[in-house]
């Protein structure tokens, strides 16, 4: 069947993908507000740049390989030709994944100093169960609770690489395109919620009521102390609401569940763990992960549609091109 050919003014949006224009328009809006104030917002995520560095030595790195593998074993060079674009597409792929981490660092340069709305968040909580369920959370403090939990906490960064590499595995282009374009779009409006709703979370504005202490040794293993660092070195401020850990999460669950059924039931309980310990390390108010879950879900009933009107208004995918050729 004959693809439609794109309207004049989507011509050049044929050289992205969905994603792509996604976190391009995020940076895009902060170069804006760096020349309205004068003063560069992008600056905080300059060792982001390394990425750039590391997907193009990578590029170059593979093509001279299969190079090397061309003129010792006599590769046809039509076939070199299509290793070289699947391996550039494979970077392009980590590129999007890193870009993630990328938005999420510069959000601090723009981070508004106006006044906090936690006492919202709070009141919110307080609505919905009838009290402070994150100071009542305190009774179930144990140090082997505690150390569970950060762990749980931390594995979101093992989560989006998973699914990333199960996808690759798997072959799922079209599965890894929805994925990719439901992982920018939910950090794209995550990251906007911040803005809209600034907040540091309970573990501050709550401190009052806490009567146990979340770290109970005196003495603390090395390991808890690196995994408590690592959590603090990559948090920004007033990043409350929504809770993007538990929307990330979620974001993971959800598309495994649409493209790989049998890692997403994997996934589910570690999901599970890992929404309670927002609770209970009092990173985050019940209404984060209420707000974290309702635009995960929205963003993937979402992304189909949107897939299939970039096919149907500019063009097919660039990722179909391989598997037409493969």
């Amino acid at each position: 069947m004959t693809q439609p050919s794109a309207k004049p003014a989507f011509q050049l949006l044929r050289l992205f993908r969905p994603e792509e224009i996604v976190y391009l328009s995020f940076f895009a809006i902060l170069a804006i507000i760096s020349l309205i104030e004068g003063e560069s917002h992008i600056h905080l995520a300059q060792d982001r740049l390394g990425y750039t560095f590391l997907a193009i030595g990578t590029a170059i790195i593979t093509f001279r390989f299969n190079r090397l593998l061309y003129r010792s074993h006599g590769i046809p060079w039509a076939e070199l030709r299509l290793e070289s674009w699947q391996s550039f597409q494979l970077i392009r792929d980590i590129f999007s994944v890193l870009m993630c981490w990328a938005m999420y660092a510069s959000i601090k340069s723009i981070m508004p100093e106006s006044a906090l709305l936690d006492d919202w968040l709070i009141e919110a909580d307080r609505l919905i169960f009838g009290f402070d369920p994150i100071v009542a959370l305190e009774k179930l403090i144990r140090p082997w609770l505690t150390d569970f939990m950060v762990f749980n906490y931390v594995m979101l960064f093992a989560y989006i690489p998973g699914v990333f590499f199960v996808l690759t595995w798997k072959n799922c282009r079209r599965g890894l395109r929805d994925f990719m374009l439901g992982l920018i779009l939910a950090s794209f409006f995550g990251y906007l919620g911040y803005l809209a709703v600034p907040a540091i979370g309970p573990q501050h504005t709550q401190a009052s009521l806490f009567t146990v202490d979340l770290w109970q040794r005196e003495t603390r293993a090395m390991a808890q102390d690196a995994l408590e660092l690592l959590i603090n070195l990559n948090r920004i401020k007033r990043d409350c609401f929504p809770s993007m850990h538990v929307c990330l999460a979620c974001i993971c669950l959800f598309y495994s569940w649409r493209w790989a059924r049998s890692f997403a039931w994997l996934l589910l309980p570690a999901t599970l763990c890992l929404i309670f310990s927002t609770f209970y390390l009092r990173y985050h108010y019940v209404v984060d992960a209420i707000a974290g879950i309702a635009l995960a879900a929205a963003v993937f009933a979402c992304t189909p549609k949107l897939l299939n009107w970039w096919e149907a208004s500019i063009g097919p995918l660039e990722t179909d091109k391989v598997e037409k050729n493969s």
